[in-house]
C-alpha cells in the first residue's frame, strides 16, 4: 500500500471540485485531470500539479504528456475514417492467417503483444496486442497511399484543433500532447462530427463479444469486451473506470499513466495524464478519482447520485 488511506476511505459520494483536487494531490508527481460535459457545451476543468517536478512543466494547459495506449483509440479513429471513405474494408485479410482488420482492431487476431508470433487462431481469445494495431495502421497506409502519421494528422488531429499533439512513435502507443488536446478528442468521441453513424457504431460497439482475456494491469476477465479500438467497460471487475460507469462506457488507459473514458448515456467524459508511468498508485487512486469524476458530472447536470454501490460499501482495505 502506497497511501496512508485505503482507496475505500477516499470515496466521496457527493464530490466537489475540492474533493477531486484532494485526490489528485495524493499523487507525488505531476498529474492533470479533466472532466468534460456535452450536455450544455460546458467543460468543467480540473487541473493539478504536484511537487517541484511539476514546476518544470510551466504552462498547465500546454504541457505535453505521453498518451501511451490511449493512442490506440486515436489511431483506430483514423482507420475508421479511411473505411468511411471506402479506402479499406474491416473484413479484408490482415495480420495472421484467417485474421481481418476487424480482428486486429479488437485484439482478437491471436497475434502476440509485441511480435509477429501467433498465439492462437483469430476470434478465440482477446490477446491485447501493440503489434496488431501497428499492422492495422500499415494496412491504412497502403490503402490511403499516405504515411500513417500524416493521415492521422490530416484526418483527426488538425480537424479537431489538437494543434500541439503529434504521433512520434508507434501508432499503438506513440502519441504525445497536452491534456487540453486529449479533452478535445474526448469531446469528439462523445459527440462525433468526423465519423458517420455507421462508422461510429463500428468503432464503439462490442466486437467478437464473449472473448476472455487479460486487461493489462487489471488481470483476467471472463468477458473481456472490446470494440474496434476502444475498450468497453462491460461488467469487468476490477476495472479502471468508475464502478458506476455504464457498461457501454468506452475508452482506454495507457502505461504512461493516462486515461480517457466516454459515457454517452450521461454525456460525460474524463481524461487524465501523468508525469510518471502507470503503477500501483494509479491503480489505487483511479478508483476514487473516477468514482468522484462520474458523480461530479451527474451533479453538474442537475442529477443527484444514488446511494453508494454495495460492492463499494464494504471496501476498506485497498485493491486486491
Amino acid at each position: 500500500m502506497l497511501l496512508s488511506k485505503s482507496p475505500g476511505d477516499l470515496l466521496v459520494d457527493h464530490p466537489t471540485h475540492a474533493d477531486i483536487t484532494a485526490i489528485l494531490e495524493l499523487f507525488p508527481f505531476a498529474v492533470r485531470a479533466m472532466l468534460l460535459s456535452g450536455l450544455a457545451q460546458t467543460h468543467p476543468v480540473i487541473y493539478h500539479e504536484a511537487n517541484r517536478a511539476a514546476q518544470r512543466l510551466n504552462d498547465q494547459e500546454n504541457a505535453s504528456f505521453r498518451w501511451a495506449s490511449v493512442t490506440k483509440v486515436a489511431s483506430a479513429f483514423a482507420i475508421h475514417i479511411a473505411r468511411q471513405h471506402y479506402m479499406l474494408s474491416l473484413d479484408e485479410p490482415a495480420g495472421p492467417e484467417g485474421s481481418t482488420l476487424r480482428h486486429l482492431l479488437s485484439h482478437a487476431s491471436g497475434i502476440d503483444f509485441n511480435s509477429n508470433r501467433v498465439l492462437t487462431q483469430p476470434g478465440l481469445k482477446r490477446i491485447y496486442s501493440n503489434r496488431g494495431i501497428e499492422i492495422a495502421a500499415h494496412v491504412c497506409e497502403e490503402a490511403t497511399g499516405e504515411s500513417f502519421d500524416s493521415w492521422l494528422e490530416n484526418q483527426v488531429i488538425y480537424p479537431l484543433g489538437m494543434t500541439q499533439t503529434f504521433l512520434w512513435a508507434s501508432p499503438a502507443w506513440g502519441m504525445k500532447g497536452p491534456i487540453g488536446d486529449l479533452g478535445r478528442f474526448a469531446l469528439e468521441l462523445m459527440m462525433p462530427t468526423l465519423l458517420d453513424a455507421d462508422s461510429d457504431e463500428a468503432m464503439t460497439m462490442p466486437c467478437f463479444p464473449g472473448l476472455s482475456g487479460v486487461v493489462p494491469g487489471y488481470g483476467y476477465q471472463r468477458n473481456n469486451v472490446w470494440a474496434m479500438g476502444p475498450e468497453l467497460r462491460g461488467t469487468k471487475d476490477p476495472h479502471w473506470t468508475s464502478p458506476e460507469a455504464p457498461a457501454d462506457t468506452f475508452g482506454h488507459f495507457g502505461q504512461s499513466g493516462s486515461f480517457l473514458w466516454v459515457d454517452r448515456r450521461h454525456l460525460l467524459a474524463g481524461v487524465f495524464v501523468s508525469e510518471k508511468p502507470f503503477g500501483r498508485i494509479h491503480k489505487e487512486l483511479w478508483l476514487p478519482l473516477n468514482y468522484a469524476l462520474f458523480r461530479l458530472g451527474l451533479i453538474a447536470h442537475g442529477r443527484q447520485p444514488g446511494p453508494r454501490p454495495s460492492a463499494l460499501a464494504a471496501l476498506s482495505h485497498g485493491l486486491q
